[in-house]
């Protein structure tokens, strides 16, 4: 997970909107959200908890914890969930399980070959999805 440290920017996103209209956001917060560049900073405390600062244009936040234990979360659209981080070292994949209303969401984060990290945003049992891409900064 240690090639996760670092700070991140958004650089390209695809199919957004309609992943925000299929979690219920309104449209004035869904064009607001879709011009801005989301910033990340992974980091890791001396006590192995990891710490995701995250940044958009109009808010900013936090999450903390320690891989495979489930916390309480509130995110950048303002969804308090259950969210479950877990990291797969076969794969280099950082994953996140976020359980809340309307749906249950499944985050999918890597690094390409290239450097940038991917990120794949899944609605759990519907066929919706986005894509974003990070640049380190």
């Amino acid at each position: 997970m240690e090639k996760f440290l670092g700070k991140w920017k958004s650089t390209k996103v695809e199919n957004f909107d309609n992943f925000m209209k299929a979690m219920d956001v309104g449209f004035i917060l869904r064009k607001a959200a879709a011009m801005a560049t989301v910033y990340l900073d992974f980091q890791k405390a001396d006590d192995g908890t990891w710490i995701i600062d995250w940044q958009l244009a109009f808010k900013k936040g936090q999450i903390r914890f320690q891989l495979g234990q489930e916390i309480d979360a509130v995110l950048p659209d303002d969804r308090s969930v259950r969210l479950v981080p877990d990291f797969d070292p076969a794969t280099g994949w950082y994953s996140e399980l976020q359980k809340g209303k309307p749906h249950d969401v499944k985050v999918e984060r890597w690094i390409t070959e290239d450097g940038e990290m991917q990120e794949l945003v899944k609605i759990i049992n519907k066929d919706v999805q986005y894509t974003r891409v990070y640049e380190r900064y």
